[in-house]
């Protein structure tokens, strides 16, 4: 990608709300083929009303994929109250991703700014143990 970033996955969503990864795999391969621990995440819609970590992971192992548990995840209540905000406010209609960066260059899918004066920006990441 350049300045040091990688492309290490990508995530999706399907308007039947099915959590294959059928129609993303060839391009989950493609970047498996470059980045090894590769993952791939799909919204599970069904969690949203419950206010719940709504996304299952599926990660590249030994050339296959596999479910990532749960427990691998930590969401804080203060990010998952932000992550409802957001949603409940339709600011994924602000995102830019790939398609709309293929369809004018000029748009950035890296989204550098999206969460800019947002409190959900101030929030601490929590590092993988």
């Amino acid at each position: 990608v350049g300045g040091g970033l990688e492309i290490v996955g990508l995530y999706h969503a399907t308007a039947s709300g099915n959590l294959e990864m059928t129609s993303v795999k060839a391009i989950a391969e493609k970047i498996a083929s470059n980045f090894a621990s590769a993952s791939v995440w799909t919204l599970d819609a069904s969690k949203l009303p419950e206010r719940k970590f709504a996304m299952v992971g599926m990660s590249h192992t030994k050339d296959e994929w596999k479910a990532i548990g749960a427990d691998a995840v930590s969401l804080s209540s203060e990010a998952m109250e932000h992550s409802a905000r957001l949603i409940s406010e339709m600011k994924y209609l602000d995102l830019v991703d790939f398609d709309d960066h293929l369809a004018d260059g000029s748009l950035s899918w890296l989204n550098e700014t999206i969460f800019k004066g947002d409190p959900l920006a101030a929030l601490p990441l929590i590092g993988a143990d």
